[in-house]
């Protein structure tokens, strides 16, 4: 039973501009049930080996802890349910870095092609912070500004010693994407360009280039 299944991406396998994976998630959440989980009578019928491998757990699953007064509810109702699952969790496109870490690098993650799993969406783990899209040219466009070197000069001013929280995000003014724009357009084209490849400063360079004019200075 595949469809719980996930790749799963963990902080360190986010370099710059790439990511790797080698660890799996089962995730019985979906894009439309958000932070409650499949229900019980649903797996029964629709994976039933995914519902007998949980209950193996359900003793170790009920003790969890961390779940808010509210997530409690939830908890108690489905015991196999996951914490902070959202919309946003399932997105086509996420702009995702380390959070904890001394440097500040990002890279766009969406599908990959696993033997096992065949074309499947990539899902962070808790030590990965990301920005949800379901635009490729959005996420492309974020991931290229926020790997100019003035922008991540900023992140690395607001980050703690050896963290970095989405909400430093909100201190840098980021235009928002629009693809009717050609700056903005040229920003995510040359960031897809230069992902995956050893050598992406020549990429870098170019974006450096356009950040004067995108940010109006």
């Amino acid at each position: 039973e595949k469809e719980h299944i996930y790749p799963m991406l963990k902080g360190g396998n986010v370099q710059k501009w790439s990511i790797s994976y080698d660890t799996y998630l089962l995730c019985p959440h979906t894009k439309d049930t958000k932070m409650m989980p499949v229900p019980h009578e649903t797996l029964l019928h629709e994976a039933p080996k995914t519902l007998e491998y949980l209950s193996l757990f359900r003793e170790m699953l009920d003790g969890r802890n961390g779940f808010a007064g509210w997530e409690k509810d939830i908890q108690r109702k489905e015991f196999h349910a996951i914490l902070r699952i959202g919309e946003y969790t399932f997105s086509k496109y996420k702009v995702v870095w380390k959070y904890i870490a001394n440097e500040f690098i990002c890279a766009v993650a969406g599908t990959v092609n696993d033997g096992y799993l065949g074309e499947k969406l990539i899902l962070p783990n808790e030590k990965v912070m990301y920005v949800s899209t379901d635009s490729e040219a959005e996420a492309y466009y974020l991931c290229g500004i926020l790997s100019s070197r003035a922008v991540a000069d900023c992140v690395k001013s607001y980050m703690n010693p050896m963290s970095i929280s989405a909400h430093v995000l909100g201190k840098l003014n980021i235009p928002d994407f629009d693809p009717e724009n050609p700056l903005h357009m040229k920003v995510s084209e040359i960031c897809k360009s230069g992902h995956g490849k050893a050598d992406i400063s020549s990429y870098i360079a170019e974006i450096d280039d356009l950040i004067p004019k995108i940010y109006g200075i």
